[in-house]
């Protein structure tokens, strides 16, 4: 009887101890996001971009924001959406710029990861994936609006001449910048003693070799399946989830350069399977 007991009770116990991880990371990696967010704002008003007293405002309400997905981490895409609304009505004494559009998108985007990774470490909610594509439309939709009503300049033209719309998404980073951060990011991990000098080879080999086929390579078959290639050979790398949220960043903004769709393996190569 009392091995039984015992039997039941560490299961339990199991749970929620991998709950209370679960938590605290979420925490950390909100707090990494309040910190990147404050960093942002401080560039902003170093350019002149923002006043003093508008940067301030931005501060507390999207902080604001973030605590309250904090204490109610059971939120869904209505919840969202409603968070949404009643922050920018009462950023309405602002003129919303992109700059500061950034910031929020910015913000709802890292709130929105994650809840697609709540369930983290078992298989992710179809649904909560589905939540990061869809306040992101809200967003894009709610920008596109407001600057039309309120009478906002078009962005400034292209090398091509092109007028972008103010719906459309902002231009993919290039390919020199793709392998300057990711290299970037894996010499800092490796001053840090975070990855041996042999990881931070593996790691930035696969990755700029990767870049490289991309950028020199039109047929998508191909493209898809190098992509594919690389993350399989990362696929048991032991780094932080920021760290392989960078990673999985990287691989799809090489995948929208070409038009490929590889969202589901990205999800599976981050999180693991997705619940059918």
């Amino acid at each position: 009887m009392v091995l039984l007991l015992a039997t039941l009770v560490f299961p339990l116990h199991s749970c929620t101890q991998m709950k209370k991880q679960t938590k605290n990371q979420t925490e950390e990696l909100i707090q990494l996001n309040r910190g990147q967010l404050n960093d942002a704002l401080q560039k902003l008003e170093e350019q002149q971009v923002l006043t003093k007293n508008e940067s301030a405002q931005l501060r507390e309400k999207l902080n604001a924001d973030f605590d309250y997905y904090l204490s109610h981490q059971d939120i869904g895409l209505p919840e969202l959406k409603d968070l949404f609304s009643k922050t920018t009505e009462q950023l309405s004494n602002l003129r919303i710029t992109p700059a500061i559009f950034i910031q929020l998108s910015t913000t709802y985007n890292a709130i929105a990861k994650q809840i697609s990774m709540r369930n983290h470490p078992g298989p992710i909610n179809p649904e909560d994936y589905a939540i990061q594509s869809a306040i992101n439309q809200e967003m894009n939709d709610w920008f596109a609006h407001y600057q039309k009503n309120n009478g906002m300049a078009a962005p400034p033209t292209t090398q091509e001449g092109e007028q972008p719309s103010s719906n459309k998404p902002l231009p993919l980073p290039t390919y020199i910048k793709l392998k300057a951060d990711m290299l970037g990011r894996f010499k800092l991990l490796l001053s840090e003693e975070m990855i041996s000098s042999l990881e931070y080879r593996h790691y930035t080999e696969t990755i700029t070799k990767d870049i490289r086929f991309c950028e020199t390579n039109t047929d998508t078959a191909k493209v898809k399946r190098q992509l594919l290639t690389g993350l399989r050979q990362m696929e048991n790398a032991e780094l932080d989830t920021e760290d392989r949220e960078a990673i999985v960043d990287c691989y799809f903004i090489l995948s929208e350069k070409h038009g490929i769709d590889i969202k589901k393996q990205l999800n599976k190569w981050l999180y693991g399977p997705i619940i059918p």
